[in-house]
């Protein structure tokens, strides 16, 4: 089924344990929507996103695709200093991967930051032109809106509370991620 009166874009939302995906049209509006266990190394993870992206270009004309993901992510160049709890993806060029998987044009944003930019478009910070989202998850991140804009600082690490700096410590490898431990 195609639709061809509005455009539509692919969503994901990449999380240390999940990763959510969908399509979405220029409203907003999900029109569908899954969710796969985030995978552990590279190659699986190239291998099921460009899965999902060719599952819904056979469904629908897709103009764009938005990607949001943890840690520190310089949204104009991609690169992810710190790749979240994917510490497999540190250091890489988010655009540059994704480009190679796709033709069509990706955009990538820190997580907690696309969380403060769908609340100011169409949540509960819509009415607000400063205001502060904190997102929990498997790690814990924010992100800040001045002035009606989204806030990403000098190093693209601005509301990023869940990985701050401990005097006299280091951070353990996987800092900022919490875990559940069943009894």
């Amino acid at each position: 089924m195609r639709n061809d009166a509005m455009q539509l874009f692919i969503g994901f939302d990449v999380g240390g344990t999940h990763i959510k995906h969908g399509v979405i049209d220029e409203n907003g509006k999900e029109l569908t929507t899954d969710e796969y266990d985030t995978p552990e190394d590279k190659n699986t993870f190239k291998k099921k996103w460009k899965a999902v992206v060719e599952a819904y270009q056979d469904e629908h004309d897709i103009v764009g695709i938005g990607v949001s993901f943890p840690g520190h992510i310089n949204h104009h160049s991609g690169e992810a200093a710190k790749a979240g709890a994917l510490d497999y993806l540190d250091g890489e060029n988010l655009c540059e991967l994704f480009a190679g998987l796709t033709d069509l044009p990706v955009t990538v944003e820190n997580d907690a930051n696309c969380a403060a930019l769908g609340e100011r478009w169409q949540g509960a910070g819509k009415d607000y032109e400063h205001f502060v989202c904190i997102t929990i998850g498997t790690g814990i991140g924010g992100g800040i809106v001045m002035e009606g804009d989204l806030y990403r600082g000098s190093h693209y690490r601005a509301g990023e509370f869940g990985v701050l700096p401990r005097p006299d410590e280091s951070l353990p490898p996987r800092a900022g991620r919490i875990r559940r431990r069943d009894a």
